[in-house]
């Protein structure tokens, strides 16, 4: 069959207008799959980065709970020293054991039951819910004795201060005095031999102060 020229112009035109059609059709699918692609990217980075946010939010919770453990074993070491439960009976077992399984030549006579509860402040560094708790002791020992006693009473227990103290004689003459009380202390005659002498055991009394926990009622003395 034979095409006449203007046949073949039309064909040669739908031909031509045919694959015109087709590299529109296929520029125009592949461009809405790419911006399809281009969005599905931008989800997926972003719901990577939201899955990494997440990931750092629980590494950096189990973080905080190792270092609040942490800080809780520390406080729970520091509270160990503090007087707790009856306080009366525990400055007594402290004061026993520490002569005890140290050697110490003190006697302790006499620890009064009427302690007295006061601000954290009387040691510095503690705020509430602590407090401290004062007791007087009275008892007897050589001087030296005494003081290397104190000495390693206060270093075995870091949340316990001596607040003050004296040291004197059976008939009365104060030999050393030390705190608030020792140093308004006006019976004191300056006049007199206040040297310790060799094996002279000495009568002491003492205000201990120590931090402890928040009291209730069954802490009242």
């Amino acid at each position: 069959m034979r095409f006449t020229k203007q046949q073949k112009d039309n064909i040669t035109a739908i031909c031509l207008g045919a694959a015109l059609l087709v590299v529109i059709l296929w520029y125009s699918v592949m461009g809405m799959q790419k911006d399809h692609l281009a969005t599905l990217d931008k989800k997926r980075d972003s719901l990577v980065e939201k899955v990494d946010n997440a990931k750092d939010l629980v590494d950096g919770m189990k973080k905080k709970q190792i270092e609040l453990q942490d800080l809780q074993e520390q406080l729970s070491e520091k509270e160990a020293y503090m007087a707790s439960g009856d306080l009366y009976f525990w400055v007594v077992t402290k004061l026993t054991d520490f002569i005890r399984n140290n050697g110490h030549r003190v006697r302790i006579i006499y620890t009064g039951r009427d302690w007295v509860i006061g601000p954290s402040s009387m040691i510095p560094g503690f705020p509430e819910p602590y407090k401290s708790v004062s007791y007087t002791v009275q008892g007897s020992a050589y001087y030296h004795d005494f003081g290397t006693f104190l000495a390693d009473f206060e270093n075995s227990y870091p949340y316990l201060r001596v607040q003050s103290f004296r040291m004197y004689r059976s008939d009365g003459q104060v030999v050393e005095s030390s705190g608030p009380e020792g140093d308004s202390d006006n019976s004191v005659d300056d006049s007199a031999d206040k040297t310790p002498r060799v094996n002279e055991r000495l009568n002491f009394e003492m205000q201990i102060v120590a931090l402890t926990k928040v009291l209730n009622a069954d802490n009242a003395p």
